[in-house]
């Protein structure tokens, strides 16, 4: 359902903006190429679902827009594993997309890679994920404990990049809380939320970003600190071809 009606999910981000008036979106859902069994190939690409979250986030739907997209859980199997690349390239569409922020799941207790997480890169060599939070854990209750969405009073335990990715949309929607508070003004996009993140996330890894952390353990204090230090600039060229220039003084030292 999620690759044959592309309009769906068009519609649902439309009434979410226009009616609703809201500002970030947290996108719990994927092909789950490895456990209903699409066709391998899938993995990686840029398809129809990316290309339309793409053009959400720039502004297609009237304003620009903040999505975030759990990376994916393909490595639960070995079905679609790349002859001498393992489970790299194990990120389905739509968290091949380029815009938007996508969650891989670390165990909450200590930051350590789960084992379903999907790896990067995408078809085209693109990072994925962005970076990564807690979606499940490896001692304790097994998991990570939230309000359940077949009840209004009932906690349950789950696992997965659909735990992780809500992790970061919370983090995003209190950035953009205290930014509104500091600064006023329009609320960063996407793009600023990706680079206030991904500066902050904690190295876990490979030194720098790489395709299982993507750039790190999340860390909320830390961007919200970065953001309040330096204030976000978003600017615009006029048209193809023209250029901004910006001059930054950096003292002895710094």
């Amino acid at each position: 359902a999620l690759f044959t009606n592309p309009g769906d999910l068009e519609d649902d981000y439309a009434e979410a903006i226009q009616t609703h008036g809201a500002d970030l979106a947290n996108d719990s859902l994927g092909s789950n190429v490895e456990l209903i069994g699409y066709v391998c190939s899938i993995q990686g690409d840029y398809g129809v679902m990316s290309q339309l979250v793409d053009a959400v986030v720039h502004g297609a739907l009237g304003v620009p827009f903040r999505c975030v997209w759990a990376n994916g859980n393909e490595r639960i199997g070995g079905r679609c594993d790349v002859e001498g690349h393992g489970d790299y390239y194990s990120t389905s569409p739509p968290a091949t997309a380029k815009n938007a922020l996508t969650v891989g799941a670390l165990n909450s207790n200590d930051d350590t890679l789960t084992s379903f997480t999907s790896f990067g890169p995408t078809d085209d060599g693109r990072l994925a994920p962005t970076l990564c939070a807690p979606g499940c854990q490896s001692n304790g209750d097994g998991g990570l404990t939230s309000t359940s969405a077949n009840s209004d009073t009932a906690y349950s335990v789950l696992c997965g990049t659909s735990m992780s990715a809500p992790v970061v949309t919370g983090i995003a929607a209190l950035i953009l809380q205290d930014c509104r508070a500091q600064f006023g003004g329009p609320d960063p996009r996407n793009a600023t939320l990706k680079a206030l993140l991904a500066h902050t996330a904690a190295e876990r890894g490979n030194v720098g970003p790489d395709y299982q952390f993507g750039y790190g353990s999340v860390r909320a204090k830390d961007a919200l600190d970065l953001m309040r230090l330096h204030r976000p600039l978003e600017d615009a060229l006029a048209e193809q071809g023209a250029r901004v220039r910006y001059t930054l003084t950096v003292a002895p030292g710094d």
